[in-house]
Order: C-alpha cells, then sequence, then structure tokens
C-alpha cells in the first residue's frame, strides 16, 4: 500500500513559475484572451478548479450571507472570496472569515446587504475585498468592522469606488484587524462617505480586481488536491479535489502487470461525468494511456482500478480527476495502492 502523502509520493508536478495554492496568479486560467497556451502549453482554460459554489442569497446580515439550499464543507471555505455577480449589491466581494452548512461569515461588512436578488459566487481565486470606511488620516484606513488577519493585505491595492477621495488608491503597507496602512499619503482623505476596494491590481477594469493580464505561459493552476481527515475509508486522511480539477502523482512502476487502485466517492452536489483514475505520461514505459471510472452513485465509496503491463521500469503519472459539471461538488480519493 503506497502512502499518498509520503515524500516519495505527494508530488505537485508544478511547472517552473506555476503558481502555489496561495498565489496571487490564481485564477489566470479563467480568462479566455490570449495567449491560447499556458505555462504548460496546454489549451487554455484547461479547468477550473478554483471556482466552487454559486447560488442565490435566502438571507444575510452585515457580515455573512445564507443560502439554505447549500451544504457548505464547514471550516473549509476560510480564505476564499465571495463576490456578488447579479442582483442587489452587485459587483461586492469579501474574504471568507468562517463558514457553516449553508452560512459564510465575512471579513467586514457588505456595503449593500445582498437579498435573495444576490447572485453569489464562491472561488479560490485573486482575493479581493470591498466595504464601508469608518475613517481615515492621510496614511491609513480604517474600517472598524474589518477582522482582517495581521498584514494579510500587504502588497494589494486599496481603491476608493466613491464617496469622498474616489479614484484615490494606495499600496498597503501592512494592516492590523481593522487599520491598513499605505505606503504613501491619500492624495485627499476618505472618510466616512468613501467606500473602498482592495484588490492586486488597480482596481480599475481590465487591470484591477479579478483580474490577470495576459502574459507569456499565462499561469495555469493544477494540482488542487488537499489532505482531509473528515471522510476516509482506511487511516486517518484522504485527499479531496473541489468542483472541476484534478492531481497527479508520478509512480514508479516495473515491468510486468501492474494493478493500480484507488478508493473514490463524491458527493451528492457533484454532477456530470464521474470522477476517473487516468494513467498518461506513459510513452517511457511503452503502453498507452488508460482511465478507469466510477460507476455507483453519490456518497459511496467505489474501488477505481486500471491494469498495466510496462515493457520495462519507469516513472507514469496517476492523474485524479473531479470532473463536476459547474464547478460544484466535492471529490474524495483514499487507499491508493499498485500490486
Amino acid at each position: 500500500m503506497l502512502n499518498l502523502f509520503s515524500p516519495s509520493y505527494r508530488n505537485n508536478n508544478k511547472s517552473i513559475f506555476s503558481p502555489t495554492s496561495v498565489s496571487a496568479n490564481i485564477g489566470a486560467a479563467d480568462r479566455t484572451i490570449s495567449p491560447l497556451n499556458d505555462i504548460n502549453c496546454l489549451s487554455r482554460p484547461k479547468g477550473n478548479p478554483n471556482f466552487l459554489f454559486s447560488g442565490y442569497a435566502t438571507s444575510s446580515t452585515a457580515t455573512s450571507l445564507s443560502d439554505n439550499t447549500k451544504v457548505f464543507p464547514s471550516g473549509n471555505l476560510v480564505g476564499y472570496t465571495i463576490q456578488i455577480v447579479d442582483g442587489l449589491g452587485n459587483g461586492q466581494t469579501k474574504t471568507i472569515n468562517e463558514n457553516h452548512t449553508g452560512q459564510l461569515f465575512v471579513d467586514g461588512n457588505w456595503l449593500t446587504n445582498p437579498n435573495t436578488t444576490s447572485k453569489y459566487y464562491i472561488y479560490n481565486g485573486l482575493i479581493s475585498s470591498s466595504g464601508p470606511v469608518s475613517s481615515a488620516t492621510n496614511t491609513t484606513l480604517t474600517d472598524s468592522n474589518a477582522k482582517w488577519k495581521t498584514d494579510f493585505w500587504r502588497g494589494y491595492t486599496c481603491k476608493i469606488i466613491s464617496g469622498t477621495s474616489s479614484g484615490n488608491s494606495i499600496m498597503v503597507s501592512g494592516n492590523n484587524l481593522t487599520i491598513l496602512t499605505g505606503f504613501m499619503a491619500w492624495t485627499a482623505n476618505p472618510n466616512s462617505t468613501s467606500a473602498y476596494e482592495l484588490s492586486w491590481g488597480s482596481g480599475i477594469s481590465n487591470s484591477g480586481i479579478n483580474y490577470l493580464h495576459a502574459t507569456c505561459g499565462c499561469a495555469e493552476v493544477y494540482n488542487t488536491a488537499i489532505q482531509q481527515s473528515g471522510n476516509t475509508i482506511s487511516g486517518t486522511s484522504a485527499i479531496q479535489l473541489f468542483g472541476s480539477a484534478f492531481h497527479d502523482f508520478n509512480i514508479p512502476v516495473t515491468g510486468g502487470s501492474n494493478n493500480i487502485s484507488i478508493m473514490g466517492y463524491y458527493d451528492s452536489l457533484y454532477s456530470g461525468t464521474k470522477p476517473q483514475l487516468s494513467i498518461t505520461n506513459c510513452g517511457n514505459v511503452g503502453i498507452d494511456e488508460i482511465t478507469g471510472i466510477m460507476t455507483v452513485g453519490p456518497n459511496i465509496w467505489e474501488q477505481i482500478s486500471v491494469n498495466i503491463i510496462p515493457s520495462g521500469n519507469g516513472i507514469i503519472t496517476a492523474r485524479l480527476l473531479a470532473n463536476s459539471t459547474g464547478a460544484m461538488g466535492i471529490t474524495y480519493f483514499d487507499s491508493f495502492a499498485i500490486s
């Protein structure tokens, strides 16, 4: 039995310059503009593993949003971004500080509380936030209802999007729970009539919030599986993939028959082609690519197996795929084995 998380088999297989899970470059794969190929020379976008949920608010408070039709994985959305994309409050973004089944708590007050017309997206993309200004000095901005982590916004741009000092911006040198400090002074100080936006960029159209310019190779994120302990079939941990995503592991094989297997499971929010185990990067051992796919329904563990007969010793890639349509649902994998 292979330990999926041992150093030998935990290979992330990231290309040079490929962003990490906390990189501000996450989300570049969602752009449909040129270049057409990503940094791995694959057609863009390969997938949208960073988009997790969408829906409509059923209610909200100044610092929360509820959707009674959803079963959010409790606590697993902390640090993700929620954006209102339609209806009341359209355009607002907040960082999720806490979540429970059907309810999300954000990092400060909404500018406008969402209602049942408000459509939202939750994604692990370019982090951003917007909110009302409580007060400011020539080099600071205070949001007294914020709950920021220390220096979380360092290097981001804070732009005033309405009210006094609208259009002015500063680059953040640091922050505490409620106060942002700039590297330079405001051109004109904001006040309690102002609203701000925090983003990686200028916050203007094609260069700001949730946008990354096309670059040579354009950074796309793969290998987004995370280790979790809430749903396992053996041992104390398994891995999970949100929505439409995949994760690759390099595996050594020997000549002769090799049976590769893994246990798969997907939840009731998953839809579309069922999870798969795909063997790729096979040319060095003289075999064709092969894929095994789950057949059972949701909330049931099932073993996925493929058999290969390499011509000799070498390295292959085992790709775990979650193909949920609309990037919703969670897939789990456990008990990786070669026999």
